[in-house]
């Protein structure tokens, strides 16, 4: 990476460059030797975005198939660093540094050894392998046999899996005991569901090109046994494994810092997930001076809430509110309605701030039974690019009455618009850029642009209530705070209690979350730091282009350009904006942005 930063004003001899068809078709090859690699490693992820090739297999988790891998990438780098920078056109430049800088930070986490000890109750085999029940489509007669085929390699998998972890044991690798415990318990659960998770639904859409109903139901039988015979088998003896092997030596100090390799890991993973090469300290101290600032906005904003001659505190202005009998859902149908009703006014909103909108359609879906304990208040899904279903704003609606009403508007505008569903749709949609760009993209980008959408729908009037606001800054003080307890958790010797109760302090996020909120901090160390230093990014770039533009500063034409190329490097996002910035001034005219 330094050498393609270093190389970039180096001329090369005319009679060394290739000509503009061959560099244009090497860059592009690369390019897609890349992610070719990618949904060759990961084939549930390439169902999942609409690519089929690989719906019949599972991922290889054995050491020599993760060796194969970083030696092919490590090839891919050595093939852009082959390149004269000066030899390149700025779209290919561009493919070239964002790929070189993806993979070589990808590569840095390494140093995690994450397949030897991780066991994630949020993302683990036992919780994101009954997803393809969802995500991989039954709707043809083809697909349904490869569901088939699937299944009947998860034994293999969780064979893998548990081989790793064996290994992990005998390094001194291990995972904290509450992470081991609430796989355990997962597993307790997703085994006694009646029908399967793992299963699809038996109606006309399943092998719909099949006529004959008895040779459907043959179909849908054959999937029934392949996973009581694997699926529920396997599964059996990882939980077995989880108890004999793991639970009695699971680490009792949760931070990746317990760890010989943890130092090493957490600076890889706050690089990889921010863009920025920060230490733990300058982030907690970042994360408290946030803090402080949040909680006084919050705290002025409760006075307008509550008006009278007492000045309330923030501990009893949320006190307040939990107490407020009209601040709690009482179903989950309740809720989801609450959240359709949102996303359908965001929507209608996108228009005063948005020059392209995005085509794929979105809509919310309660989180499964066998996982919503365990998991976070709502996530986004993208949908496939083949169009086969639309992207999910998933929903928890477990405990509905334990889930308060002013978050919710903050928690939809975050999730679906304007921000994770407008960021990654337009992303999917763009033209001529390689397919990495349209699906990939760094932490901070991502996470940044969905907490910059809280705020941004405040400027758009979207929120119905001071209460709802409230919520929102609510929701930043917690991303503020995860400054505060990922460095304290992974770093500082934090106790898995000590961040409860620090999360807790002044937040409006319900106890249920902030427990399940801090145990995600601990299965993945780093990636919480994102949102917050993203979103400050952000609202930097676009601080800087309104002074610089002054009264020709153009809402949507920011937006186009911040959109416009995927979720890139924010380094990179701040010299493709300066660039727009100078063709501003010299024009004289706001202009918005093309896609590239």
């Amino acid at each position: 990476m330094l050498c393609l930063a270093a190389c970039a004003g180096t001329p090369t001899p005319p009679a060394a460059q290739p000509s503009e068809r061959a560099r244009r078709e090497s860059i592009d090859r690369i390019a897609k030797d890349y992610w070719d690699l990618v949904m060759r490693s990961d084939p549930r992820y390439a169902t999942a975005i609409g690519d089929r090739r690989f719906d019949q297999e599972l991922e290889d988790l054995s050491p020599a198939a993760r060796e194969a891998t970083r030696r092919e990438l490590l090839s891919i780098v050595d093939r852009l660093t082959s390149f004269d920078p000066a030899s390149l056109s700025v779209a290919e430049r561009l493919n070239r540094d964002v790929l070189a800088l993806t993979i070589t930070t990808d590569l840095q986490s390494e140093a995690c050894e994450y397949e030897l000890w991780r066991v994630d109750h949020l993302n683990g085999l036992q919780s994101s392998l009954p997803e393809l029940a969802t995500l991989h489509s039954t709707d043809t007669l083809e697909r349904a046999t490869a569901l088939v085929a699937r299944y009947q390699q998860v034994p293999r998998l969780i064979d893998q899996h548990i081989k790793n972890l064996s290994e992990g044991l005998r390094r001194g690798l291990v995972a904290p005991e509450i992470n081991v415990r609430r796989v355990i318990e997962q597993i307790d659960k997703l085994i006694t569901y009646d029908p399967s998770p793992f299963l699809p639904r038996f109606d006309k859409t399943f092998a719909q090109d099949v006529p004959d109903a008895k040779e459907r139901e043959k179909v849908f039988e054959e999937l029934v046994r392949a996973v009581r015979a694997l699926v529920d088998t396997s599964l059996v003896r990882y939980r077995e494994f989880l108890k004999r092997a793991v639970l009695p030596e699971a680490r009792k100090k949760v931070g990746v810092d317990a760890l010989a390799i943890g130092a090493a890991c957490y600076l890889a993973e706050i690089e990889r997930h921010t863009g920025r090469r920060m230490t733990p300290g300058e982030v907690h101290a970042l994360g408290l001076s946030e803090v402080g600032r949040i909680k006084a906005e919050m705290t002025a904003l409760a006075q307008k809430i509550f008006p009278g001659p007492k000045k309330l505190t923030l501990k009893e202005a949320n006190e307040r509110l939990d107490k407020d009998p009209a601040q709690r859902f009482k179903t989950r149908g309740e809720l989801r309605r609450f959240a359709e009703a949102t996303v359908a006014r965001a929507l209608a909103a996108l228009p005063k701030a948005f020059s392209v909108l995005p085509k794929a359609p979105i809509e919310v879906k309660p989180l499964e039974a066998f996982r919503e304990e365990e998991s976070p208040a709502a996530y986004y899904y993208q949908a496939p690019s083949d169009g086969s279903r639309p992207a999910y704003y998933y929903l928890n609606t477990f405990a509905p009455e334990e889930r308060a009403l002013y978050d919710q508007e903050a928690l939809a505008f975050h999730e679906a618009v304007p921000g994770h569903h407008l960021q990654i749709a337009l992303a999917q949609e763009l033209s001529a850029v390689p397919e990495f760009r349209k699906q990939l993209g760094q932490t901070a980008f991502v996470e940044g642009w969905a907490l910059y959408a809280e705020r941004l729908a405040k400027e758009l009037g979207l929120y119905s209530s001071d209460t709802s606001d409230f919520g929102r800054l609510g929701y930043e003080l917690w991303r503020a705070q995860r400054l505060v307890v990922d460095t304290g958790l992974h770093a500082m010797g934090w106790t898995r209690e000590q961040a409860i109760t620090f999360m807790k302090d002044g937040s409006t996020t319900a106890e249920i979350e902030v427990v399940n909120e801090v145990d995600r901090y601990i299965t993945w160390p780093g990636q919480a730091l994102a949102y917050k230093i993203g979103e400050l990014e952000i609202r930097r770039m676009r601080k800087k282009a309104e002074v610089a533009l002054g009264g020709r500063f153009d809402l949507k034409a920011f937006h186009a350009q911040v959109l416009s190329g995927g979720a890139l490097p924010l380094a990179i996002v701040e010299k493709r904006l300066d660039t727009w910035i100078d063709a501003q001034l010299a024009t004289n005219t706001p202009d918005g942005a093309t896609r590239p």
